[in-house]
């Protein structure tokens, strides 16, 4: 039995039936000053095995309560969703840093890298990987074991899926471009207060007077934190990887990447020339190994390019019927396609793979030599 619950979304189907009835209540509730219920309805749905199942119930009940509803501990989850994906990196890197320093590494800058690595492997799930796979409708894919991998709504890209998935890598992506700011602020904060506590004094300008027992209990309470060197070079890569991968479908993305190393900078002179320690000195490995990741991120955005600037459902005027039980029609889109097609993304499919064979060959030279 279709799972309607699951089906209909806000971006989904019904979308625009359900929007006119809720504006109306809405006009309504604003004129008579009473709250309006949309009346029960009943529907038909045609299963995948012919038969047909009737529902009663209101139709638009969930984008109603959404609108006028009390406000219950999902739709709060809901609307800080990205939120929470941002929080969720800060906790995932406290948990590499604890896992990778407990391996033993026998030079720092090598401990580093390898957390920098950690973390920027953990934030690219978080912000790339839930977002692709999690919404992944693979029921009708050619392969077996694929097609009962993937429980979600879109089997590529549409209209639905910016203003679904794609609405929420932007809210994701502008959050995590001004978190710098809040983490410069609420660690800030935690510092005065220790320090006010110490001194009982609310402006903290009395270094003299302590109540700490020991000089080196002093110096950590008054020398400030210490420069995470590994999670800025993770930062980094995380905002480089999303925007390159998910540009082509989302150009805003780029002024947001923009903004967030602009947010990054300033925040980090500040911090360094105001409120970190002296950070220790560094061999170039860490730096080595942040360049040759981003080497590799051209070819994501050639490659995400490739795949959205071919898609008929969005450059070719064409209306697509539904044949089977996924939610929305499939297009008959391939990685071939931009090959046997002349689309905008012939361009970029051409791009990538003369950048790969690039490669290929000055690697081989440079084995050779």
């Amino acid at each position: 039995m279709t799972d309607l619950s699951r089906k209909i979304s806000h971006t989904g189907a019904l979308s625009c039936y359900c929007r006119f009835m809720i504006e109306e209540a809405q006009a309504n509730q604003k004129g008579l000053g009473i709250k309006l219920q949309i009346d029960p309805q009943s529907w038909q749905v045609t299963e995948a095995d012919g038969s047909v199942t009737t529902y009663s119930g209101p139709v638009c009940q969930d984008l109603f309560d959404s609108n006028f509803g009390t406000f219950s501990f999902g739709k709060m989850l809901s609307m800080a969703y990205s939120q929470l994906v941002v929080l969720w990196a800060v906790v995932s890197r406290l948990i590499m840093t604890i896992l990778v320093k407990r391996i033993h590494f026998k030079s720092q800058t090598t401990e580093m890298k390898w957390i920098m690595i950690a973390i920027f492997t953990s934030n690219v799930f978080n912000y790339c990987f839930v977002y692709i796979f999690g919404p992944y409708d693979s029921h009708n894919h050619n392969h077996e074991t694929l097609a009962h991998f993937f429980d979600g709504m879109y089997s590529d890209l549409n209209a639905y899926w910016h203003d679904d998935i794609g609405q929420l890598i932007v809210n994701t992506m502008h959050f995590n471009a001004y978190y710098p700011i809040i983490e410069f602020v609420i660690f800030g904060l935690f510092r005065w207060l220790a320090r006010a506590l110490d001194q009982k004094n609310f402006f903290v300008n009395r270094p003299d007077t302590t109540r700490l027992k020991t000089i080196q209990a002093y110096v950590e309470m008054y020398s400030g934190p210490e420069f995470l060197f590994h999670w800025k070079y993770a930062y980094i890569l995380n905002v480089a990887a999303v925007t390159f991968i998910f540009g082509p479908i989302l150009p805003v993305l780029f002024p947001i990447a923009l903004m967030s190393f602009v947010v990054l900078l300033v925040v980090e002179r500040l911090m360094l020339a105001y409120s970190y320690k002296r950070p220790p000195m560094y061999d170039s490995e860490v730096n080595r190994t942040t360049i040759h990741i981003l080497k590799v991120l051209p070819f994501c955005y050639l490659f995400s390019a490739a795949w959205a600037y071919s898609n008929p459902a969005i450059f070719e005027n064409e209306i697509t019927l539904k044949k089977d039980d996924s939610f929305y029609p499939r297009q008959g889109h391939s990685l071939g396609y931009s090959f046997a097609n002349l689309t905008p993304g012939t361009i970029s499919a051409c791009a990538f793979l003369m950048l790969l064979l690039m490669v290929i060959i000055w690697r081989t030279c440079k084995d050779w030599s």
